[in-house]
């Protein structure tokens, strides 16, 4: 008499989940070809059925009334400490960011405080020329521009003074 196939861990596997309906087409067709040649395939699928079957007798877990109760307040805490620590990590940030402008800031001035103030250009001839006759200035301020005196001295209009 030959000794009967055992079904290997893999098609063991297999058996369960096409017991609960969860393998797809091609597993399932090979699942139930493998169930109609083997005798022992088939007291498997049996033992495995009436296993699950069995299940329904036994007692319900319940779980304490005050389990919903106490898993909330659990999650509340829980919720409540993310949310102080984001705060937390928010103000940190933002202090964090002050000090840096605060340093920068800081350090910007004292590097810049001493620093001499930079020489005044050298005036131009034709400024110096306007600076000495700085008491015909409130003339000029009547006049669009210097532009417009360089224009009437070039066309000769007025003859010079001797």
């Amino acid at each position: 008499m030959t000794e009967p196939e055992r079904l290997s861990a893999e098609e063991r596997d297999n058996l369960v989940s096409y017991l609960d309906g969860e393998l797809d087409e091609e597993t399932t067709q090979a699942i139930e070809a493998r169930l109609t040649q083997s005798p022992e395939a088939r007291r498997e699928a049996d033992a495995l059925r009436r296993t699950w079957e069995l299940l329904d007798y036994l007692p319900k877990p319940r779980a304490s009334e005050t389990f919903t109760n106490r898993t909330l307040e659990k999650l509340e805490t829980r919720r409540l400490v993310q949310t102080r620590n984001r705060r937390i990590l928010q103000w940190a940030g933002g202090i964090g960011w002050a000090a840096a402008l605060l340093v920068a800031g800081t350090a910007g001035f004292w590097l810049f405080q001493d620093a001499p103030p930079p020489p005044p250009p050298e005036p131009s001839p034709e400024d110096v020329r306007l600076y000495e006759h700085r008491d015909y200035w409130h003339y000029y301020e009547k006049v669009d521009g210097l532009e417009f005196l360089r224009e009437l001295d070039r066309a000769r209009l007025f003859p010079e003074d001797s």
